[in-house]
């Protein structure tokens, strides 16, 4: 049994490596271009590769051995790439938030039959209803999210309330105090004015993250 988990680990890892090098690496040099980003340490597949190494690591040591291992996989898969590209060009591709959000509920369905826990599903759908509405409001505030992370919210909040209720905690925690801090340093440093757009998508990414480890 155990021989069999280490192996599925194996291939979750590959396959998360296999994306990040491949579509994940083309879709940053493709934005970075896209939006005249002079390329940066984080642009690097050394940089995507170590990162979705440490999601893993991360993710699987607080998930091994229960139904919660499931939901590493779109994270594990698709966060990385996101959380590079929005960093670099304050962009969240709709392919990919797309291709994350599908991910995202066939991974829960999959974690709710493997457990048998129904409510998985309800707390995907309140949580992603409720934090999508929310970030949808603020698009219309000066200074609100951008509506790459208005599309991005349900299915990463949602994910997080599918873990559990603590794991949504965390992650909001995480997510909105981590936001507001590197806010206030960029403000200090003069790199940022109180009216900056900040990209929320290096803040959610580790939110969620820290979410499904906690769970």
């Amino acid at each position: 049994m155990m021989g069999m988990q280490v192996l599925a680990g194996i291939i979750v890892g590959g396959c998360a490596l296999a994306y990040a090098l491949g579509p994940g690496y083309r879709a940053q040099r493709i934005y970075g271009k896209r939006f005249s980003h002079e390329p940066t340490w984080w642009d690097g597949r050394a940089a995507i590769a170590v990162l979705t190494l440490a999601i893993g690591a991360v993710c699987l040591a607080g998930t091994w051995g229960s139904a919660n291992v499931v939901l590493t996989l779109p994270v594990l898969i698709f966060g990385p790439t996101l959380a590079l590209i929005d960093l670099a060009v304050h962009r969240l591709p709709n392919a990919i938030n797309l291709a994350f959000a599908v991910a995202t509920v066939a991974a829960v369905i999959v974690a709710s039959a493997l457990d048998g826990d129904a409510t998985r599903l309800v707390r995907m759908v309140c949580a992603g209803a409720l934090f999508g509405l929310l970030f949808l409001l603020s698009n219309f505030v000066r200074g609100g999210f951008g509506m790459g992370d208005v599309k991005l919210a349900p299915s990463a909040f949602g994910m997080a309330a599918a873990a559990s209720l603590t794991g949504l905690g965390i992650m909001t925690i995480v997510t909105f105090v981590g936001a507001g801090l590197a806010a206030l340093i960029l403000v200090g440093l003069k790199r940022a004015t109180m009216s900056s757009a900040l990209p929320m998508g290096p803040w959610i990414i580790p939110g969620l993250v820290a979410a499904i480890a906690a769970s």
